[in-house]
């Protein structure tokens, strides 16, 4: 494995954080606080957060950019907007 190799597979494990931290902020609200460090549910997940831009910028450093198109996401705005809408439609969401 070589340092980009390691750094992707580090950026894949804070994803899956970040991940875990926000499916917390579903099950228990953003602002429920844990009585095992005392950060809300949010804060957690901005942390991870903050570690996944790290090693995007660590990728970087290293000559592996993630290309990020601002068009797409323009596009995933408007894509997501119309999801919720029908979801609304549908009583899935209120």
């Amino acid at each position: 494995m070589n340092t980009k190799e390691y750094l992707i597979s580090c950026l894949i494990e804070e994803l899956a954080e970040v991940q875990k931290e926000l499916v917390k902020c579903l099950r228990f609200t953003p602002d429920h606080v844990s009585p095992h460090d005392q950060r809300s549910n949010i804060a957690r997940a901005g942390l991870e957060y903050a570690d996944a831009i790290a090693i995007i910028e660590m990728l970087e450093a290293e000559g592996v950019v993630i290309p990020i198109s601002p068009e797409r996401i323009v596009e995933k705005k408007e894509r997501t907007k119309k999801l919720m809408f029908t979801s609304r439609k549908l009583g899935a969401l209120k």
